[in-house]
């Protein structure tokens, strides 16, 4: 199910748009074992017509971007050109010596820019299914997005989206969950963040749980954030499509 919310604020007696957000929901069985079937929807006037019909145009438009994820298929040709100009802007015209790269002015390395938080969990951010409640990681996730964005831009950014939210695995209560938020990509005074949630136990282990793009604005032009190796430059083209996407530029 798609669910969408607008929020809006009276304001001398008119009513101002603040924001909007869709989340996707997955109907479960009453033992939580598996889905449960949903109603269909019926649309009994024209503009819940168009609304049911701007549902079905978001789910294909999803499906094609989970199909052309950068982690699933390869860069398409504007991608691949953009990869190979950043490799001329970065490495040496004088010498051919493997990991000899070149920092541009104005610019950052990706791979310096991150931060990282871990904190643990208690039962009392747990959920109805016994696990940490999506909306506790939601706020972490935020926090340490913004303070990452904050840092790299010198400045309190404002938030203006946040592209996109995925929830790989459920996340036990008493886990230790470790945030790491990374700027993937800038344009102009926008920064686009990635935050990786991980849950970590005693023994060692480390696994995904849940993927974070938010997109920051800054009062200034930032500086512009460049990969210095091949898994970078992948982040850094997800974060493209993300921040274009977010901003209806592609």
């Amino acid at each position: 199910m798609e669910i969408v919310v607008w929020l809006e604020q009276k304001y001398q007696g008119v009513y101002k748009k603040i924001t909007r957000a869709l989340f996707l929901m997955a109907a479960r069985n009453a033992t939580n074992t598996g889905a449960a079937p949903v109603n269909p929807i019926v649309p009994a006037t024209e503009e819940e017509k168009q609304i049911l019909s701007g549902g079905e145009a978001r789910k294909k438009r999803r499906q094609l971007l989970q199909a052309q994820s950068i982690f699933k298929v390869e860069p398409n040709d504007f991608e691949q050109s953009l990869m190979y100009d950043i490799y001329k802007r970065t490495t040496h015209t004088n010498t051919m010596e493997l990991n000899k790269r070149w920092l541009p002015s104005n610019a950052r390395w990706m791979s310096e820019w991150s931060t990282v938080t871990t904190i643990p969990s208690f039962p009392d951010n747990r959920n109805a299914h016994n696990t940490v409640f999506g909306g506790f990681l939601m706020r972490l996730a935020l926090e340490n997005s913004w303070t990452a964005a904050c840092l790299y831009s010198g400045s309190r950014p404002k938030l203006t989206h946040i592209c996109d939210i995925s929830f790989e695995k459920p996340v036990p209560v008493t886990s230790f969950i470790k945030l790491t938020s990374y700027v993937v990509y800038t344009e102009m005074n926008y920064v686009q963040i990635m935050t990786i949630a991980d849950v970590l136990d005693t023994s060692g282990g480390q696994v995904t749980t849940n993927l974070f793009y938010s997109t920051y604005k800054a009062n200034d032009s930032v500086h512009e954030i460049l990969p210095r190796s091949y898994h970078e430059t992948m982040w850094y083209i997800q974060g493209r499509r993300k921040f274009k996407y977010a901003l209806g530029l592609e």
